[in-house]
């Protein structure tokens, strides 16, 4: 298979090609690809819809939300509920499970094992810009 590019415009005339295989997240704020950092993204001049055209355009299909999973994000009380410790939480941007494993009392961070075995702290406003989801039981 074909490695496939999208062109976007990250400034008026400025124009950058990006592969399409390597995008992990995208969003009226911009686009995240592989192996950059959680909080960094290329800011792009296209919106949301046309970045999802551009895509779609190119031959991908973007899937749907799984049905299986909570149609609600998980907030940070939820969260540091005691019966959430050891619980598997859905990220729905890696798509990937975590496993969160403790809990602030203040509700300021929460601390959440990921699929490598990695500990991950998060605050609130990680919570807020990539939503953790339960599976529907």
């Amino acid at each position: 298979m074909y490695p496939r590019f999208v062109e976007v415009h990250i400034r008026e005339n400025a124009v950058i090609s990006i592969n399409i295989d390597s995008i992990e997240l995208f969003d009226d704020q911009g686009i995240r690809t592989c192996g950059m950092e959680k909080n960094r993204i290329i800011t792009v001049l296209e919106s949301y819809d046309e970045l999802k055209k551009l895509i779609v355009d190119a031959g991908c299909c973007i899937t749907k939300r799984d049905p299986r999973l909570s149609d609600k994000p998980l907030t940070m009380e939820e969260m540091t509920r005691v019966e959430m410790v050891g619980e598997p939480v859905w990220n729905s941007n890696t798509r990937r499970w975590m496993l969160l494993i403790d809990s602030a009392n203040d509700n300021t961070w929460l601390d959440l094992i990921n699929h490598a075995g990695g500990r991950e702290r998060w605050t609130a406003h990680d919570l807020r810009k990539y939503p953790l989801y339960r599976m529907v039981k």
